[in-house]
């Protein structure tokens, strides 16, 4: 048996421990927090998919951390190899929404030889939103937006840059920086890890 953070591995199956993710009691008082997977986890739930389309899209939500409607919206043409950027389309309230992401060089190749034989017009991930929560449930990562949670988590882990936190919102499509800071509130070991680097004598 396989255990890390929530997620149990036995006999080759996959079982993701729901509720333990999403609340934590302390004395009476019940925090959420949001659930999550970390880097070394991602890693290994990654490692466990085929490298086929399948892997390709839990590897595209990963490592770009956008919504599941937005991935599958994505045609060939809104990824620019040359520049290494993705336009990201989406809608609100019936209005569509425009953003421009990097293209992480580790997505570059694997990404490029994945479209390889697509037209430009043609979607990279044609399948619907449902299908993609069944692949999400069936490989370990509960849903998609769990994936973006984790690429929001990870990014701030690993990032000191004082903008970090409005880099994040531009990544992730946030109107308000305060949808981003809820991503401040996951880790209380970091904020301590923060707090110890600043001199007072």
């Amino acid at each position: 048996m396989f255990l890390l953070n929530g997620i149990i591995k036995h006999d080759g199956n996959i079982e993701v421990l729901n509720n333990q993710d999403l609340t934590i009691l302390k004395g009476n008082v019940k925090q959420e927090i949001i659930p999550h997977f970390s880097l070394d986890e991602m890693k290994y739930l990654l490692s466990l998919v085929p490298l086929d389309k399948r892997g390709m899209l839990f590897n595209f939500l990963w490592r770009t951390g956008v919504r599941v409607s937005e991935c599958i919206s994505i045609k060939k043409s809104f990824i620019d190899f040359d520049n290494d950027e993705i336009s990201i389309r989406w809608l609100k309230n019936r209005k569509a929404h425009y953003r421009v992401i990097p293209l992480h060089y580790s997505l570059k190749n694997p990404l490029y030889m994945f479209c390889s034989g697509f037209k430009a017009d043609q979607f990279v991930f044609p399948i619907s939103r449902q299908r993609v929560f069944q692949l999400c449930q069936k490989w370990g990562f509960n849903n998609p937006h769990k994936i973006r949670h984790s690429f929001a988590i990870n990014f701030i882990r690993q990032n000191d840059n004082p903008s970090a936190l409005f880099e994040l919102q531009k990544l992730l499509g946030h109107s308000d920086i305060n949808t981003t800071m809820i991503y401040l509130k996951v880790v209380p070991s970091d904020l301590k890890k923060s707090v110890n680097k600043i001199r007072f004598d």
